[in-house]
């Protein structure tokens, strides 16, 4: 394969975001559903991702500049259930590492380079029921994305 100097493609940019056990630090199980939604342009992206063993997803933000994590059976620990899902830097993520404010315990980690640490707790049954009404059946996606 050859490499052409000046090439106009985009380096890829890698993202890790790993879900963790707000509770208990200990990293979500294998299986376990997230989506992540970003924009690069006029096209949005919706990815349905599986945790690996470590509890963690990898995906490439294709020039995106910010995404959003939803975690399809868990609830963030940073903050209420009736909040905002919050929009994350992939700037910020890549080059220092993020980890989310845990309101779950007292429990914290340090930034990696690369990786979104993301705390969450197991959904409630309330938390469930939201999250199955917040689909918009007349433009097909969840109404809480962008």
């Amino acid at each position: 394969m050859t490499a052409y100097a000046g090439s106009s493609a985009l380096a890829a940019q890698t993202v890790v975001v790993q879900l963790v056990n707000g509770r208990n630090d200990k990293a979500v199980g294998k299986g376990e559903a997230v989506h992540v939604v970003f924009n690069t342009g006029a096209i949005r992206h919706l990815l349905n991702l599986h945790t690996n063993a470590q509890g963690e997803v990898e995906f490439d933000a294709q020039g995106a500049t910010e995404f959003k994590v939803m975690p399809v059976e868990y609830a963030p620990c940073d903050q209420p259930s009736s909040a905002v899902q919050a929009v994350y830097s992939v700037a910020e993520v890549t080059n220092d590492g993020l980890v989310t404010f845990n309101d779950c315990a007292q429990l914290s980690r340090q930034p990696v380079p690369g990786r979104l640490i993301y705390f969450v707790k197991p959904d409630s049954r309330w938390e469930r029921t939201k999250k199955s009404l917040d689909w918009d059946n007349t433009n097909g996606h969840f109404s809480q994305y962008w």
